[in-house]
């Protein structure tokens, strides 16, 4: 007898109310590249070409798909920033149909898409919208139309999540290697369908920005020096998420029974070994796959060992019980910004422009309505390292314009630690000569940065 829709489904619609009630419990406009995007995508529809009038890091299907939130949401920024949960879930319940198909078990999918919804990289990093949760989807969807042997929709959906994130590339080598190690036939089929969409959706950058998108994505991501420390990355990941650590090691030794888990899995270590810029983020990608690899994992050691039956949805228990505790205790607020009380300050300060820090300044742009100085958009620390932009001239045109100068910097007095700018974005001399301190928001950031300062010029 064939089981009702709701029978099957209900089991997840549980876990996702669950995770869309958290997420709006902790739902806020924060310090993110998530605000980068989101103007980038307001400049889009404006009619501003990617990589000509806009400097732009990334391939163009991010801003693509900010756009269209932008749309559905009548430019709402709180509501661009939801989307990351409504993606997670969507990926979440993909994860549960598929594993439902292979196991016919409520149990097993249950487990599968509840170890993604509530790990702890999903749950922290699910505060931003970033675009890896989409290349998370597009990367799942490959892999699912793999198992169908839809080799040209493959191809498609590899090229998707490339054009999101560029480091989804361990995915694309990934089929490149495993299917001409068992169906070299079909590997021209994948590369057809890859090309025929990678090409499509880079055709307008292609044909009006050529030598931008060479710059920006490809000279300056390639050759962009290292952020975080990867042993710092490395013990974060342990720390918090040492289930997938172990999915990761023990899928490597599957090879014959998951092939391309097992490939993917070692080109993802690698990955992080060779990459020299990595983040926590990145690894959004990989843990879909890691918890698919959970059941052929779960089915071998049964064949060795006698198990209880309520020992894996118990330690799943303790698993997500532990990753909201942690959540909670901290990382639901974090970079959370007081935004309505900047945005009183900028109100009564009246500013010409506003120039200052990355991921900070569109956002404060967009909602006071006051535009940017030069229209630049993104001002990550790493341009200026690189020479792209001069912190010392953007300082002196803010100057003369009169703009409102957004610095991060770290306030402790107790610790006798005051300083206000802590930014490659903004030239320090010329800003203490020349601007007075207009106002001090402290708010719980990473590392020693706490606080945003507003220069008066």
């Amino acid at each position: 007898m064939r089981k009702s829709f709701l029978y099957v489904w209900y089991p997840f619609f549980v876990l996702a109310i669950l995770f869309t009630a958290i997420k709006l419990h902790s739902l806020g406009i924060r310090a993110s590249d998530t605000n980068i995007y989101f103007y980038t995508a307001k400049e889009l529809l404006l009619g501003k070409i990617l990589y000509k009038d806009i400097f732009f890091t990334n391939f163009p299907l991010i801003p693509y798909a900010a756009a269209f939130y932008y749309i559905v949401s009548g430019g709402n920024l709180l509501f661009y920033y939801f989307t990351a949960t409504l993606e997670v879930i969507l990926t979440g319940g993909v994860l549960y149909w598929f594993t439902h198909y292979q196991t016919s078990s409520r149990l097993s999918a249950t487990l599968t898409s509840a170890l993604y919804l509530f790990s702890f990289m999903i749950l922290s990093t699910s505060d931003h919208q970033t675009g890896v949760f989409l290349a998370a989807l597009f990367s799942l969807s490959s892999y699912i139309l793999f198992q169908k042997k839809r080799y040209f929709l493959v191809g498609i959906c590899v090229a998707l999540a490339l054009l999101t994130k560029a480091y989804t590339l361990p995915l694309l080598i990934t089929y490149l290697v495993v299917l001409f190690l068992q169906n070299k036939k079909q590997l021209l089929t994948f590369i057809y369908g890859g090309v025929s969409a990678g090409g499509l959706i880079l055709l307008p950058s292609l044909l009006f920005a050529r030598q931008g998108l060479w710059r920006d994505v490809f000279m300056y991501s390639l050759t962009r020096s290292q952020g975080i420390q990867k042993n710092e990355i490395f013990w974060f990941i342990l720390n918090h998420d040492f289930i997938f650590v172990l999915l990761l090691i023990s899928s490597l030794f599957l090879f014959r029974k998951q092939r391309f888990l097992s490939v993917f899995s070692l080109l993802s270590i690698l990955f992080f070994l060779v990459y020299k810029d990595v983040y926590y983020l990145y690894f959004n990608v990989t843990l879909p796959f890691l918890c698919l690899s959970s059941l052929p994992l779960i089915d071998e050691l049964k064949k060795h060992v006698s198990l209880n039956r309520f020992l894996f949805p118990t330690i799943g228990l303790v698993f997500i019980i532990y990753n909201l505790l942690t959540y909670f205790s901290g990382y639901a607020n974090l970079q959370r910004l007081p935004i309505e009380n900047m945005l009183k300050t900028i109100k009564a300060e009246k500013p010409a422009y506003l120039y200052g820090v990355n991921g900070i300044t569109p956002a404060l742009s967009y909602l006071s309505k006051t535009p940017l100085l030069n229209n630049l958009v993104d001002t990550n620390d790493n341009i200026f390292r690189k020479g792209y932009l001069r912190a010392d001239k953007l300082t002196q045109d803010a100057i003369n314009t009169h703009a409102l100068v957004i610095t991060t910097g770290a306030w402790y007095p107790e610790a006798q630690v005051q300083e206000d700018s802590l930014t490659d974005a903004v030239d320090k001399p010329l800003l203490q000569k020349y601007c007075s301190l207009s106002k001090r928001f402290l708010f719980h950031s990473e590392g020693i940065v706490n606080s945003v300062s507003f220069f008066r010029c």
